[in-house]
């Protein structure tokens, strides 16, 4: 006699025996009324165990013997003593015994029990199971009466007791156990607040970059069409030679190469296309910044010059010019007409802020996450992690994901909720007052939005709302409409843009990231930390975080780097200056792996992960997009995140790219200083257009908004 139970799996020896694999933490109550079947051939034994899956009963006529197995939560075999005290077995145990009772008239009796552990193997990857084995003497069963169903009452029962394993049911509290890690006891008193306020700074001075705009200087002879009118064909020519120097972005002309100081003509080439006619020698440049309409004629001789003229003038038009970006200002002078609070929530941060006059950075910026306190009450951000917050509740994230494998959500409203009123009170503002755009990552579903509209549209707080994705905004905040977006924080998104429209069908959503990053810096950093620290918790994930952006880089060829490294690449980082407790560790020695943790953005195998790596993917989503788009998606890829922060990352990606398509096409990855809040300022944007009210949604069309959202590819 075999028992399904919701949740269990099935496998079929060439012994006939059938074997039953539970992947529930807790075994299902089950009593007479589940339903019994007589077996059959294997066609319909196959269509009743996957038909009937929770609620049936299988009886085996020629055999015996019966095995079931469940997996251990160790890799120890379980004793015969333990396994017969554990609940499990006790609960198998008396329901048989009902089960026996109902068949006495058939003597059905339970004549030996045998406790054994045997070695299995599932996907390559060996694991232990403890198994039993139960015999009986008499295999006759009467099958005369009606088969009982499976009552509505117990199925409920059954379901409500233990979590479905399906990845849908995933409940937030058992998301939540992984930022609820007991941490290290040298800890237990250490107030993270200095750390934090250093991790979540809002700096207007541009960041230093590692990567510098390559460019490739040229200077010499080209011919330009002769525009005066006046000229005669037979006498003069309709091209004219002048001397030109490709610098710093821009094209300038001198009538002669002696004239230095007194140029004819000069264009911004940064953002211009180019277009080549090899058999003419002839350029086109146009577009860019400053409209820019010109033709040139490269010479002839000597051979070669035009494809150097062409590399140098690509160089130049796909630069990164700091004036192209949107660049915020420290005054914060708030919008003279419009009130507007711009909030954008992700994966780990959020950020929130006043519409102003000129684009400025966040002014409420604070981690993702909350503790529900034991005596009822709510604090997040900062706060939530402070010794007398975070040992008195349970830590939660607003949006947490259910299951990172598929990138599932759910929303804690609870969270999400305290966390807008922190931000409205580091405004200082009415929310009544004001709309609100919000701004959400890509890869949080339209089925969460109503909830979330709901909250800003409730009592007491905003008059109206607008919603958008951060990948538009990402490419508004570096002043273009076109583009692919890598967003790089916890999780990647590569999201290609065509004029402000999301090409849907090469959108790539991946959960992975920063978070790879730690946990491979985390296993190097447990060989040398003398065990002080399991970088498990929320508070060590924090040191973790700033080890990783003070010392972590992207190596420009792995293999040059592994083979050159030595003890002089090390790097030392302290947490002095972080009011730490007598007996932590505060000095943490870095070598080798500032460089092997970032590998795997470029190959996922060194993190355990089978896929392609990051520049493969770029390409991949260039190439699922319009054809005639793709070279200006090449030459226009756009960084943001905190993991975008990673030295030298623009520089291996346009490397790692190149080799991927051929040598005609121009690569360029663009940088700005102000990335990491790249969506941030690409919403101060948005919400200072004059359409933005148009778009706003009120409380009164909210039912309306939310059946468009969920009908829609949002």
């Amino acid at each position: 006699m075999i028992i399904l139970v919701h949740g269990i799996r099935i496998s079929k020896t060439s012994t006939n025996c059938i074997f039953i694999h539970w992947t529930q933490s807790k075994m299902h109550k089950y009593s007479k009324e589940t339903q019994i079947i007589e077996d059959s051939p294997s066609q319909e034994i196959n269509k009743s165990i996957y038909g009937n899956l929770n609620k049936t009963i299988y009886s085996k006529k020629n055999s015996n013997n019966l095995y079931i197995k469940k997996l251990s939560c160790s890799n120890d075999s379980t004793s015969s003593e333990d396994f017969r005290n554990s609940p499990i077995f006790n609960k198998i145990q008396k329901s048989n015994k009902n089960r026996f009772k109902e068949c006495k008239r058939d003597k059905f009796n339970n004549s030996n029990i045998e406790v054994s552990s045997c070695l299995s193997s599932d996907f390559g990857e060996p694991y232990y199971h403890s198994s039993f084995k139960l015999s009986t003497s008499h295999s006759k069963i009467n099958f005369d009466k009606p088969i009982p169903l499976l009552s509505q009452e117990l199925y409920k029962e059954m379901t409500n007791n233990t979590r479905d394993s399906s990845p849908s049911s995933i409940s937030s509290e058992q998301c939540n156990q992984l930022i609820n890690v007991d941490e290290n006891s040298v800890l237990h008193y250490w107030n993270p607040e200095k750390l934090i306020n250093q991790l979540y700074k809002i700096d207007y001075e541009p960041r230093k970059e590692s990567k510098r705009n390559h460019f490739i200087n040229m200077e010499g002879h080209l011919e330009v069409p002769n525009t005066d009118t006046n000229i005669i064909p037979e006498l003069e020519k309709s091209w004219k030679r002048r001397y030109f120097k490709t610098k710093e972005g821009r094209l300038t002309w001198y009538a002669t190469h002696y004239a230095d100081e007194n140029p004819e003509g000069d264009i911004l080439l940064s953002g211009t296309d180019i277009e080549c006619d090899k058999n003419d020698g002839i350029f086109f440049i146009y577009g860019g910044m400053e409209h820019a309409k010109i033709k040139v004629r490269v010479p002839r001789e000597p051979e070669g010059l035009f494809e150097k003229w062409r590399k140098a003038l690509l160089s130049h038009s796909s630069s990164s010019i700091l004036d192209a970006y949107v660049q915020p200002v420290a005054k914060k002078v708030p919008h003279s007409s419009e009130k507007v609070v711009i909030l954008d929530l992700g994966s780990c941060s959020i950020r929130g802020g006043l519409l102003t006059k000129e684009p400025s950075l966040p002014q409420s910026f604070f981690p993702a996450i909350g503790v529900l306190k034991n005596d009822g009450s709510v604090v997040v951000g900062l706060d939530a992690l402070k010794p007398e917050n975070r040992h008195n509740g349970v830590l939660h994230q607003p949006i947490p994901n259910t299951d990172p494998a598929i990138e599932k959500y759910k929303i804690n409203k609870t969270i999400l909720k305290a966390c807008i009123d922190k931000v409205i009170s580091d405004l200082k503002i009415d929310p009544t007052k004001y709309k609100v755009l919000l701004s959400l990552p890509q890869n949080v579903p339209p089925t969460l939005l109503g909830d979330i509209l709901k909250l800003l549209l409730g009592q007491g707080y905003f008059n109206g709302v607008s919603i958008t994705r951060q990948p538009s905004l990402i490419l508004y905040s570096y002043d273009v409409t076109t583009g692919v977006v890598i967003d790089i924080g916890e999780r990647l998104n590569i999201v290609p843009v065509i004029d402000g429209y999301i090409v849907d069908n090469a959108v790539i959503n991946l959960p992975y990231g920063a978070l790879q990053i730690e946990d491979c810096l985390r296993v190097k950093l447990n060989e040398t930390n003398e065990g002080f620290y399991s970088f498990q918790g929320p508070v060590e994930r924090m040191i973790l975080r700033y080890l990783m952006e003070q010392a972590c880089y992207v190596s420009n060829n792995y293999e040059d780097e592994v083979k050159n490294c030595n003890d002089n690449k090390n790097v030392e980082v302290s947490l002095e200056n972080f009011d730490p407790t007598p007996n932590m560790k505060t000095k943490f020695s870095i070598n080798a792996s500032r460089f092997i943790a970032t590998e795997g953005l470029f190959k996922p195998s060194r993190w355990g992960i089978e896929g392609k790596g990051l520049h493969q993917l770029i390409n991949d989503a260039v190439q699922l997009s319009p054809i005639d788009s793709r070279r200006t998606l090449y030459k226009n890829i756009y960084l943001s995140g905190g993991t975008s922060l990673l030295p030298n990352l623009a520089e291996r990606l346009e490397n790692e790219i190149m080799k991927l398509v051929p040598s005609t096409i121009h690569i360029q990855v663009h940088t700005s200083p102000w990335r990491y809040h790249a969506a941030y300022l690409g919403a101060q944007v948005l919400a200072s257009s004059c359409t933005f009210d148009s778009n706003c949604v009120s409380n009164s069309q909210l039912s309306e908004f939310v059946n468009q959202l969920k009908n829609s590819a949002f």
